[in-house]
């Protein structure tokens, strides 16, 4: 059975869409707009006008596909299928006259804005790369002189509406009003996607005359009629509204360019009533944060911070960006921050360290370089460690220990910096880091070829691991114990491997590692009992060590069966050593077939002579 693409489904469906239209009229049309659906409705549409020979026909046809291009726009949010749907609306777009497309330009415009915004807030928590901040800017250079130009468009066609409507009645009035509202409605929207995109380009250009011209697109959104704006002025019944919130939000954010950040945090404080729209005013601490911070207040912006945490509630953590909101500028400016930022930068830093987010800190010390997040504490000394440690393990790129003395000194230099961190007195704060140090010490030691210490640090590790990872730590300590005897076997070592390879049997039997310390231990005690053979048929199929186990096994039966004490025992040691071994023959003789293997041939007619002995 096959499945249909969403591609052809949609075709099939509007190749008998199209058939129902042609004798029904375009019912077909307005049910699929009543229902909402309006990928279909678009699909439909365009397949329509390939049978259009009636200009009126296929302008009213464009007018309605351009429609449902502007509830599709308005409603994705993937961005691959957005720059499919904007290709295919631009076709729809130039086939239009300019007032019969604003709606359909105007959500072309906001679909690009949006993608461009979100890059633009991403650098502002310090996640987006060069590459992606340049795009943004590109497109908000794009689309303000267009957005501008559909403003002022806009702007005039509602003022011509107003006036047709002055002078009408009835039916005629009421169907002036509902255009009136609409383009209202979109010369706001134009003036409020305008207003944000100059915002953007001032902070990101830091060009202030930018941001007054947004200043004043925001003053008229909220209050039309006023000639110098001032956060007093602004009506409390509104500010449940989105939009009037959000403007209110773009007014503070242009004074932190253009004003003062006493007046920014006014504005700010609009939006802390009961009556602002919710979503906006939980969100007040992370933006007065954000107008401290990149106004240069960072002994503000600490109090601010520490006043915020303490004020959570047990349980509800403070969220990782508002942190990155704090600390960001400061960051960005490196060793010229002031101490302010400095103390600001540390407190940050050790707040993402106690939540387990060290990969934030690491990719931060990535970017701007480890010397930028200021401190000799923990978290800073960590971040610094994994550096230098992933720094040898991308030149090595082995899982075999190093064998040159240049990496092997790196190797262990970077374990003396994970202990440098372990030995710094807020290192205890950081349970989980902490562990993950000591098991990163030894895993530069494993690579540096210093197995016995290697091995102390994943013993001392493992314990206070997850769950989930103690399995591995202790493998490893077993490992680098293995390597150890190879170099210098002791009575001391020998035990204490007994003791760790004995744990992880009876701890994790069913570890992916276990079968190899089954066969290392009974091939070095030489066991060679029957306990011992069900043990190595018992390792399965899938594991490394499944032909050696087996191979020990059959060696382990055979004497078994030669040196039965009765017949009885003698049949059943020989009835299993054939079970074990017919399989083995002809895997060996494929091998010894296709190889030419000296070795497997010899063993085939070693087994092949205990098969018919036994």
């Amino acid at each position: 059975m096959f499945r249909l693409s969403k591609t052809m489904l949609l075709a099939a469906a509007c190749v008998m869409l199209l058939m129902v239209a042609e004798s029904r009229g375009d019912e077909v049309a307005a049910y699929l707009e009543r229902h909402g659906l309006h990928e279909l409705l678009a699909e439909h549409l365009e397949a329509q006008l390939d049978h259009l020979d009636d200009q009126a026909a296929i302008d009213a046809v464009m007018e309605r596909l351009a429609d449902a291009y502007v509830r599709l726009l308005e409603s994705t949010t993937d961005t691959d299928r957005l720059d499919e749907l904007q290709s295919r609306s631009r076709r729809v777009l130039d086939r239009l006259d300019a007032g019969e497309a604003d709606e359909l330009h105007l959500a072309l415009m906001a679909g690009t804005y949006r993608q461009a915004e979100r890059i633009a807030e991403q650098h502002r928590l310090r996640r987006a790369d060069e590459d992606d901040l340049r795009a943004a800017v590109e497109m908000f250079n794009d689309i303000e002189p267009v957005l501008d130009e559909l403003r002022q468009r806009l702007d005039t066609r509602t003022q011509r509406a107003r006036q047709r409507l002055s002078g009408a009645s009835g039916r005629r009035a009421a169907v002036l009003d509902d255009e009136v509202e609409q383009l209202e409605q979109l010369r706001r929207r134009a003036a409020f996607l305008s207003a944000w995109s100059l915002y953007y380009l001032a902070w990101l250009d830091d060009d202030p005359g930018r941001a007054e011209r947004a200043e004043d697109l925001f003053a008229a959104l909220l209050e039309p009629q006023a000639d110098r704006l001032r956060p007093e002025d602004v009506s409390v019944d509104l500010r449940h509204v989105e939009g009037i919130a959000r403007s209110i939000l773009g007014m503070a954010l242009c004074r932190t360019i253009t004003s003062s950040r006493a007046d920014a945090l006014a504005w700010l404080r609009l939006l802390e009533h009961e009556n602002t729209f919710e979503p906006l005013r939980q969100e007040v601490v992370a933006w007065r944060l954000t107008v401290l911070s990149e106004s240069g207040a960072y002994r503000r912006a600490l109090e601010e911070l520490q006043e915020a945490i303490a004020e959570r509630d047990e349980g509800d953590s403070f969220p990782v960006g508002w942190l990155l909101l704090a600390a960001g500028p400061a960051i960005e400016a490196g060793g010229h921050a002031d101490g302010d930022g400095r103390r600001l930068i540390e407190h940050v830093i050790a707040e993402l360290g106690l939540r387990g987010e060290l990969g934030v800190v690491q990719n931060l010390a990535d970017r701007y370089g480890a010397d930028s997040l200021a401190g000799e504490g923990f978290a800073v000394r960590y971040v610094e460690a994994v550096q230098a440690y992933q720094t040898v393990r991308d030149a090595h790129d082995s899982d075999d220990p190093a064998i040159d003395g240049e990496t092997r000194d790196e190797y262990r230099h970077a374990a003396e910096r994970f202990r440098d961190a372990l030995a710094h007195p807020d290192a205890a704060r950081f349970e989980s880091a902490a562990v993950a140090c000591q098991q990163l010490i030894g895993w530069a030691q494993y690579f540096a070829g210093d197995f016995l210490d290697a091995a102390d640090a994943f013993e001392s590790a493992e314990p206070d691991l997850p769950a989930e990872h103690r399995p591995d730590a202790l493998w490893m300590a077993v490992l680098s114990l293995d390597r150890a005897m190879r170099e210098d076997e002791t009575l001391e070592l020998a035990r204490r491997m007994e003791r760790l390879a004995d744990r992880f049997l009876e701890e994790y039997p069913d570890h992916q590692h276990a079968s190899r310390l089954v066969l290392r231990r009974i091939v070095a005690t030489d066991d060679r009992t029957p306990e011992a053979v069900e043990q190595l048929l018992a390792i399965p199929a899938d594991s490394d060590t499944y032909g050696p186990a087996r191979r020990r096994a059959v060696q382990i039966l055979y004497e078994l069966y030669t040196s039965a004490d009765d017949a009885d025992e003698e049949r059943r040691y020989g009835q299993r050593l054939i079970s074990v071994v017919e399989p083995l023959l002809d895997q060996m003789l494929s091998e010894a077939g296709s190889r030419g293997d000296a070795t497997v041939a010899q063993r085939y007619s070693a087994y092949g002579r205990w098969t018919l002995d036994a």
